[in-house]
Parts: C-alpha cells; sequence; structure tokens
C-alpha cells in the first residue's frame, strides 16, 4: 500500500513540474490575479511583453492598471468575476516605462477546489505585429482602389 502511494505521489509530482515547466516556458503570457485584480503569479512572456526585467516585479499590481482603457479593462475584470463568464478580445496594454502594444487576452474565472472563484487566470498574446501587417494590407488596398479610380477617370476623359 505505501509503495502505491509514493508511486502515485510521484506522478503527480511530476505532472506538477511538467505543467509548471510548460506555463514558465510558453510564448503566451499567463497570469493569475487574485479577486482584488492583484497579480499573484506572472510567468515570463507576461513580464516580456509589458517591459519588466523580471515576472516578480508584476506580483503584487492590479493586472487592469497594465491595460490603457481602465473602464474596459474593469468591466471585462467584473465580467469574468461576476458572472464567471470566459471573456476573450483585444485591448491596448501600457509598457512599463512608456508605449503602447496590442494584445489579445482571454480570461477565465480561476476557483478553488470547492468551486469558489478566487480570482482571474489571463493569457495574453501581442499582437501588435499582425495589426501592423492589417493595417499596411488595408492601405494596400485604399491605393489600388486608388488608382483604379485615377484609371478609369483618366479613360473617361480620353474618350
Amino acid at each position: 500500500f505505501f509503495l502505491r502511494d509514493t508511486t502515485v505521489l510521484r506522478q503527480e509530482q511530476e505532472m506538477l513540474r511538467t505543467e509548471h515547466n510548460a506555463i514558465q516556458n510558453s510564448g503566451n503570457g499567463i497570469a493569475i490575479v487574485n479577486l482584488s485584480g492583484q497579480i499573484e503569479y506572472a510567468n515570463p512572456a507576461v513580464a516580456a511583453m509589458w517591459g519588466y526585467e523580471q515576472p516578480d516585479e508584476l506580483l503584487g499590481l492590479d493586472a487592469r492598471n497594465l491595460l490603457t482603457d481602465l473602464a474596459a479593462a474593469d468591466a471585462m475584470f467584473n465580467s469574468v468575476i461576476g458572472d464567471h463568464q470566459t471573456w476573450a478580445g483585444e485591448m491596448k496594454g501600457r509598457k512599463n516605462g512608456d508605449g503602447e502594444f496590442d494584445v489579445q487576452i482571454s480570461a477565465a474565472c480561476n476557483r478553488n477546489s470547492d468551486g469558489e472563484p478566487v480570482g482571474v487566470v489571463f493569457s495574453f498574446v501581442d499582437i501588435s505585429d499582425r495589426k501592423r501587417v492589417e493595417e499596411a494590407l488595408r492601405d494596400a488596398e485604399r491605393q489600388r482602389v486608388m488608382l483604379e479610380s485615377l484609371g478609369a477617370a483618366k479613360a473617361w476623359r480620353e474618350a
């Protein structure tokens, strides 16, 4: 009996190590906040996105203050906590020091073993590059339409 308990315990510990390493090494930012909105955990990707040297520098900060639109951030947080809803969308992140960036956010209610809400789990993806490409494509399309219009106008005048 004792041997089996030790084996199960070892397997559970190995699974926890694997999960911890996956979160630590993820390219997506992952943060856990308490019911007050204070960051209790942030992986290195969160620190890098917001311009911090170490994830520990984020501990204790209000996660809503990492975003530029505080009203929208508060509404998102309250929706997840109050309505126990999952939230997904895009906002502007406020970099440590100076600057903004586009961030895709997924937020879900974090629950304890009794199923009671204890905070929010966030997943962040920096989508700044994607937004720049989308804007460049829109600009190229506008220029194409404008050139076609000029060509049509020139042909009409010549006719």
